[in-house]
């Protein structure tokens, strides 16, 4: 996808925020910095870099920590789960029979969004020409999301969302 990179990294038995503090580091030169939390205040909110110049998205398994990083990208959104594809997200709010790759689209979507999961992902339609390349509509929202399906480490669904550009322009994600 034009602009973001993604990457990720084992997770070992240590914290799970050092480690994604080290990919990003070792990705961008910047450290990561979490803003509050909007259910508690705490200091594991919205990630952002030091200096604020790329968007940033976490998501995390119980194997690996992975990132993505937007240069020019003021909306950006990665999620991860493991198992396949196709298997049955599991998820009460989706339409049924929603597989795990719609789960792991909507999540990125909402990360992207800026509301998380307090977005009703119920309503967020995506258009997809059963490739790896989709488009997100998002009620309220004043921008459609570019997003791609990505290959990761084995038995892991990863997708990435990021702001397309605004109507009328084309978005370079799509190039």
């Amino acid at each position: 996808m034009h602009g973001v990179r993604v990457r990720w990294a084992p997770l070992g038995r240590g914290d799970r925020r050092r480690a994604a503090n080290a990919l990003v580091r070792d990705m961008t030169g910047a450290a990561l910095r979490h803003g509050p939390c909007v259910h508690c205040g705490g200091a594991h909110g919205v990630p952002r870099l030091d200096g604020g110049v790329d968007a940033v998205s976490l998501a995390y398994t119980a194997s690996h920590v992975f990132a993505a990083v937007g240069a020019g990208v003021h909306a950006l959104g990665i999620d991860a789960e493991c198992g396949d594809p196709a298997d049955a997200a599991g998820v009460e709010r989706l339409r049924a029979g929603a597989t795990l790759r719609d789960w792991t689209r909507l999540e990125a979507v909402a990360k992207a969004d800026g509301r998380g999961l307090a977005l009703d992902v119920a309503t967020v339609r995506i258009e997809s020409d059963a490739g790896a390349r989709w488009t997100a509509r998002v009620p309220g929202a004043p921008h459609p999301f570019s997003g791609a399906d990505l290959i990761g480490p084995a038995g892991v669904v990863l997708s990435v969302a990021r702001a397309a550009a605004p109507a009328g322009q084309a978005d370079p994600a799509t190039r």
